[in-house]
């Protein structure tokens, strides 16, 4: 069975400006990654990240570079293909994800299964969070009210956040999570642990930096 593999790059406008501790988006860049083998095609995408200097640009090319292994390799099990891709694409894990994601679901459909009973037995997805991106407490509160949710993702970074949390607790009583796109220290992440704690926050998502390797 011969599997083609392609992408296409979009800039997708977003309906609010999403800002977090690091920068402010208005156009997210993705890329798109679909296999098939003429009946059956699979999707995955990855976004474009600067933190992290992944780029469409970069993604593309990536995908181009290893389309020969993943159109040879036939209808293989998904983790065999991420051993035979990882190697090539350890620069690269943003076009790996994608490729990734891409041949779960083809592989998924090709057996006629949902792709979630590889994973769990159970027939009820998890209940993913909605993101509040940073911008005026006013603005934060706005976006909670036009989107009623049952779990919040707070992005926090600033010099107010319990203040941004607290303001957001008052008019809801949804779970929240908060991510602070590693703008604490760790000090400051263990005294906000015990403070976010007593406002119903669930966890605290990458408050420190990360080191990265090259």
């Amino acid at each position: 069975m011969k599997l083609r593999l392609s992408h296409k790059a979009f800039d997708l406008p977003l309906a609010h400006a999403f800002t977090i501790s690091r920068y402010t988006v208005n156009i997210q860049k993705t890329v798109i990654v679909q296999i098939t083998d003429g009946d059956v095609t699979g999707y995955g995408e990855a976004t474009a990240n600067p933190y992290y200097d992944s780029t469409a640009q970069k993604m593309a090319a990536s995908i181009a570079r290893v389309a020969p292994v993943v159109e040879q390799s036939g209808l293989i099990h998904p983790s065999e293909l991420w051993q035979k891709l990882e190697p090539h694409l350890r620069d690269d894990y943003f076009a790996l994800c994608a490729i990734d994601v891409a041949y779960w679901d083809f592989y998924a459909r090709k057996q006629q299964k949902p792709l979630r009973a590889f994973f769990s037995a159970s027939s009820e997805a998890p209940i993913t969070s909605y993101t509040i991106g940073l911008a005026t407490t006013k603005e934060m509160q706005r976006k909670i009210l036009e989107m009623p949710w049952p779990l919040y993702k707070i992005k926090l970074g600033t010099d107010h956040d319990l203040e941004i949390v607290k303001s957001l607790r008052e008019i809801t009583g949804s779970v929240f999570r908060v991510d602070a796109n590693a703008a604490w220290t760790a000090e400051h992440a263990i005294r906000m642990s015990h403070e976010l704690a007593a406002l119903n926050v669930e966890f605290i998502e990458q408050p420190l930096a990360c080191l990265l390797y090259t």
